[in-house]
C-alpha cells in the first residue's frame, strides 16, 4: 500500500527541470574546465623552490584533475638534496589553503628509500601528491603550497 502512494505522491520531472539541471551541471563543467586552465597556466610559472640546506622541489607537474565536487590537486615533483650533508627522510607536504588562508586539506608524504637508506649529496627522489580540494577551487583566491620538512623523529 505504502509503494501505491509513494508512486501516486511522485510525479515525473518536465523538460524545463531537465533543462535547468543540464545548464546549471554545464556551467559548473566550464567553470571547473577554467579553473583547471588556470592552475595549469600558473604551475608553469613556478618550477624550482629552495628550501636551503632542507633541499629543492622540481615541479614537474601541477594540475587540478577530477571532475566538479570531487577534485583534486596533484603535484608531481623531484626532490633534490642540495644540502652539504646525507639527509635521512625528508617530508613534502602540500597543504590546500581558502581564500583567509585556513588550510582546509593537506597532504605529507615521507622520502623513504627502500631498506630505509639516506639521502646522500645530490641524490634525487621523483613522486606525486594528491590532496583532495573539496569546494575549495570555487573561490577565486584558493592557493597551495609545497615544502620539504625535517621528519620529525
Amino acid at each position: 500500500m505504502l509503494s501505491v502512494l509513494a508512486c501516486q505522491a511522485r510525479r515525473d520531472t518536465t523538460a524545463e527541470e531537465v533543462a535547468a539541471i543540464d545548464a546549471a551541471h554545464r556551467a559548473e563543467l566550464h567553470a571547473f574546465e577554467a579553473e583547471k586552465e588556470r592552475v595549469r597556466a600558473t604551475a608553469d610559472l613556478v618550477t624550482v623552490r629552495d628550501f636551503g640546506p632542507d633541499g629543492s622541489l622540481y615541479l614537474r607537474e601541477v594540475a587540478l584533475i577530477g571532475w566538479p565536487r570531487a577534485a583534486y590537486l596533484r603535484v608531481e615533483y623531484t626532490y633534490l638534496n642540495s644540502g652539504k650533508r646525507t639527509k635521512r627522510t625528508p617530508q613534502v607536504t602540500l597543504p590546500v589553503a581558502d581564500p583567509t588562508g585556513n588550510v582546509q586539506q593537506r597532504v605529507t608524504q615521507d622520502l623513504i628509500l627502500p631498506l630505509n637508506i639516506e639521502l646522500g649529496n645530490d641524490s634525487t627522489y621523483s613522486s606525486w601528491l594528491e590532496v583532495p580540494v573539496g569546494d575549495v577551487y570555487r573561490h577565486a583566491d584558493w592557493r597551495w603550497d609545497i615544502r620539504v620538512e625535517p621528519r620529525a623523529q
